[in-house]
């Protein structure tokens, strides 16, 4: 019986592991636009904006990849994004959300509770609202660590 009770507890301490994503297979994404579509089938256009990590710690990586997508939800179209690329994507690095000015005239309550809900996305994320299509203001590259946000809105 207490080889069994040893045997369980020994299996138990090597799983502690499993759930670890290694940093290279991971995208992280660093901000979030969303935008009214055009389109009136899907309701939003959703712009994420994802750095590309580096192995090469001397140099600083500032390589980064726009995935835009139009859905009737926020879900689906992080969704059809996530199955386009081969990298899981990961929101604990997002700094940034911005809504389109179209967006704000109506109702937030269902975007809003979108973000609310992601444990992942940061509550100390800026949210700013855009005058541009996101798609066209994402392009700027914009180092917000070293930049104020409020010199390119």
């Amino acid at each position: 019986m207490k080889t069994k009770i040893l045997m369980v507890v020994a299996a138990l301490l090597f799983l502690g592991g499993c759930g670890y994503k290694d940093i290279d297979r991971r995208f992280f994404v660093v901000s979030i636009g969303v935008d009214k579509s055009d389109d009136k089938e899907n309701m939003y256009d959703i712009t994420l904006k994802l750095a590309v990590p580096s192995s090469e710690t001397k140099t600083a990586s500032t390589e980064s990849r726009m995935m835009t997508e139009s859905a009737e939800t926020i879900s689906e179209a992080v969704r059809i994004i996530k199955s386009k690329v081969e990298k899981e994507l990961d929101f604990s690095h997002t700094k940034i959300i911005i809504f389109g000015e179209n967006v704000v005239e109506d109702d937030l309550t269902n975007i809003l509770d979108w973000f609310y809900r992601r444990r992942d996305i940061q509550a100390i994320s800026w949210t700013a609202v855009g005058s541009l299509r996101l798609f066209q203001s994402f392009k700027l590259n914009l180092l917000v660590n070293e930049h104020p946000l409020i010199h390119y809105l």
